[in-house]
């Protein structure tokens, strides 16, 4: 699954990870759900709002589709900045690739970054049931009980 999501458009990835924490129910409802615009978004390509209103922001998330290269340090710093300028307490990167130990480490006092690399957004993507099929299969086999008992 990763690599089909590493060959999704950025915006259309943009779009499942807004599915995901809908369904993940992130928020009341689907309309305190913001993407922003694909370019020029501030380094914020959702935003999580306390009501429908859209009043006060309660989570900024930066969403990376990287085929390769490692989320460093300076990504998770500037979601930091940005929550400060929203005065917002929480802040999520999601990637398809991994996080390096700086990033990984890097905890402001005060905030809260989670971090969810390509390994753990697939487990989430499955758990909820997106980018999915389910296929059942049917496996005929003799019934030797039944036909021994005739």
């Amino acid at each position: 699954m990763l690599d089909a999501l590493k060959k999704m458009s950025p915006d259309s990835f943009e779009r499942l990870i807004k599915e995901l924490l809908i369904k993940m129910e992130i928020c009341k409802s689907e309309e305190c759900i913001e993407l922003t615009q694909y370019v020029k978004d501030d380094g914020v390509d959702l935003y999580v709002y306390d009501n429908i209103l859209k009043m006060n922001v309660v989570c900024c998330i930066q969403v990376k589709k990287y085929t390769e290269n490692a989320i460093g340090l300076s990504t998770v710093k500037e979601l930091g900045g940005t929550l400060l300028d929203k005065n917002c307490k929480s802040g999520m990167v999601i990637t398809t690739t991994q996080f390096t130990k700086g990033a990984s480490d890097y905890n402001p006092s005060g905030y809260n970054i989670q971090k969810i690399d390509g390994n753990q957004l697939t487990k989430l993507l499955v758990s909820y049931g997106l980018g999915i099929k389910t296929k059942r299969i049917v496996v005929n086999m003799v019934d030797t009980e039944y036909l021994n008992n005739l």
